[in-house]
């Protein structure tokens, strides 16, 4: 077996309850709803968000309270 070196930046999501019943209740009515997520929750997103889209944290927590405020249907 060989051995893979991770180079790129990895990104932990702890789930706990909340996460997890925000997570069912979104599939149950086929929505993105942010509302309800827990802050280690929301503070790896806003992580990924930064790294990812290069922006600074500013703009990531305006982002997400832009996310937070509607809901999105998928």
């Amino acid at each position: 077996m060989r051995h893979v070196k991770w180079l790129e930046p990895s990104f932990h999501f702890p789930l706990d309850e909340r996460d997890a019943t925000v997570d069912v209740h979104n599939q149950h009515q086929h929505r993105l709803d942010l509302r309800g997520v827990s802050g280690a929750f929301r503070q790896g997103l806003l992580t990924m968000l930064q790294q990812l889209a290069e922006c600074d944290a500013k703009a990531a927590r305006r982002a997400w309270a832009t996310a937070q405020k509607r809901w999105r249907a998928w």
